[in-house]
């Protein structure tokens, strides 16, 4: 959504923070390749506008691919791993050491499974390769003396279902480089198909572990979205950093998308630890493997073994120019108008645009205006706004263009929040995208922040500065036209703003 590189695709992506630079390190596929041949780097001083520094890694003549890997710091020297597959269908984890974060020099140690606890040899899976990749490093003082540890995506020794081994290996380290294996920390084996790019997060002496995963990849897991795929950025929840490792009672996905066409297109989450702040990040992906960096959020504890995600509000940097202006009843006209009546009663007062329901449903659009200047980000759009449903089924707002529309429906009916097109030019059907929302969050009489941030085909949804939703459509999201839709429900919009990015 923010950062796409010039002359090459980007794919998963890793942070480093240091001083006032953001280190943005991603796996490239060249101008002139065909898959995963390197790591790039770029970096930024507000996490909103980046600098291509160009690559820093290239994968060996005779690796098939690169694959993820992460940067943390031992002693004075940065370490980087990354996985490649060579030979065919086998992953193994090799490292990199860098003085000042830009100049990397490859290592002589290889970390792969041990054959014990993880799977080692390809013959024994029914998955394309038993995977290895991507340690996801954290440090704990062990005697006295700090130990590194990392969580890691694996196949354990199953021979009675080798289709269902994904697992999550555990690693010990004394210098960061000379890796041995551990029992894996999962309480429960084989509750997903696999585990990628996992993360250890500690928030107030509980502990997480993050970790990406779809249904496409394997068995259905997901009783929730049983009829389509499922994928994103999961957690698990333990009282310690080494082991008893389980599913909360809650749902425990933090990114992701249902029913799409490409499942992975908002999936890898990772976290950056700033301060006492800990940022979220992602990538969002397309069918030809070609991501764009999206924006960074927050990550913070919402009750004990909860978390959420959230607005972080550095992203105000890329409030652009007013688009819409005072909100006025001559810039706006009914979708639906064919009947004896409106379908809907509204009226604009005190920047405040209030809709009474007359059982049934219509959408009220507006054009906004062209921004002056054509700025990086200007095809993209920053809408804002207040909104309290009194009664009936529900509302949400219009965006897009006329012959495309969409509409992001808050159901207070059904305690859901849907994304679809908007059909027939006034009923929103074609649902691509629904989030259950939790208890109390959308009640009648009570007033709600909504906040949209969209470019090209990506969206994402907070309401009250809780991240809600993602959707990647299936093509650019129309600038030009904005509204309100309502569905047999009194309501008021207020707070109203559009603005273009930059």
């Amino acid at each position: 959504m923010l950062f796409k590189p010039t002359n090459e695709k980007l794919w998963d992506c890793w942070m480093y923070h240091e001083g006032d630079t953001y280190y943005l390190f991603y796996l490239r596929i060249s101008a002139a390749g065909s898959w995963w041949d390197g790591i790039s780097l770029a970096t930024s001083s507000d996490l909103v506008h980046w600098m291509e520094r160009g690559p820093v890694i290239e994968k060996s003549p005779e690796a098939k691919w690169l694959g993820t890997g992460m940067v943390w710091k031992v002693g004075r020297r940065y370490l980087m791993n990354f996985s490649e597959e060579h030979p065919d269908r086998e992953q193994k984890v090799y490292f990199a050491e860098s003085d000042d974060l830009f100049a990397w020099r490859r290592l002589d140690p290889v970390c792969e499974p041990d054959g014990t606890f993880y799977l080692f040899d390809h013959a024994k899976s029914s998955n394309p390769y038993p995977r290895w990749d991507s340690l996801g490093v954290f440090s704990e003082m062990t005697d006295g003396k700090l130990t590194y540890y990392a969580f890691v995506t694996a196949s354990f020794q199953n021979d009675r279902l080798p289709g269902r081994n994904g697992t999550l290996a555990l690693l010990e380290s004394a210098d960061g480089l000379n890796w041995r294996c551990l029992p894996s920390p999962l309480v429960t084996q084989g509750e997903y198909p696999n585990y990628e790019v996992p993360e250890h997060l500690e928030m107030n002496g509980r502990h997480y572990a993050l970790f990406s995963t779809n249904s496409k990849a394997g068995f259905r897991y997901d009783a929730v979205n049983a009829s389509g795929h499922t994928g994103g950025t999961y957690y698990l929840v333990s009282d310690q950093p080494l082991s008893g490792y389980r599913k909360p009672p809650h749902a425990n996905r933090l990114i992701g998308q249902n029913d799409v066409y490409n499942v992975t297109a908002n999936y890898v989450g990772r976290i950056l630890r700033v301060g006492h702040e800990t940022l979220f990040y992602h990538i969002w992906g397309d069918p030809k493997v070609d991501g764009a960096f999206g924006t960074v959020k927050r990550i913070v504890e919402h009750r004990p073994f909860e978390l959420a995600v959230k607005y972080l509000p550095k992203n105000d940097l890329m409030i652009g120019e007013d688009l819409l202006g005072p909100v006025s009843a001559d810039r706006f006209k009914l979708v639906k108008d064919d009947g004896a009546l409106p379908p809907v009663k509204w009226s604009v007062g005190h920047a405040a645009v209030r809709f009474e329901d007359r059982g049934s449903s219509g959408a009220l659009i507006a054009a906004l205006a062209v921004p002056r200047d054509v700025l990086t980000l200007s095809d993209g759009r920053f809408v804002r706004c207040r909104l309290r449903i009194d009664d009936g089924t529900g509302a949400g707002l219009v965006i897009g263009e006329p012959n495309r529309l969409y509409t992001l429906f808050l159901d207070v009916a059904a305690g859901r929040i849907e994304f679809s097109r908007l059909a027939s030019g006034w009923e929103a059907n074609l649902v691509q995208e629904v989030v259950q929302t939790s208890p109390g969050r959308l009640e009648y009489h009570r007033s709600v922040d909504l906040r949209l941030i969209f470019r090209s085909a990506f969206l994402e949804v907070y309401l009250d500065d809780v991240y809600l939703m993602g959707v990647r459509t299936d093509s650019p999201i129309g600038t030009t036209h904005f509204g309100f839709y309502v569905e047999t429900a009194d309501c008021e919009f207020s707070e109203i703003r559009v603005n273009a990015l930059r």
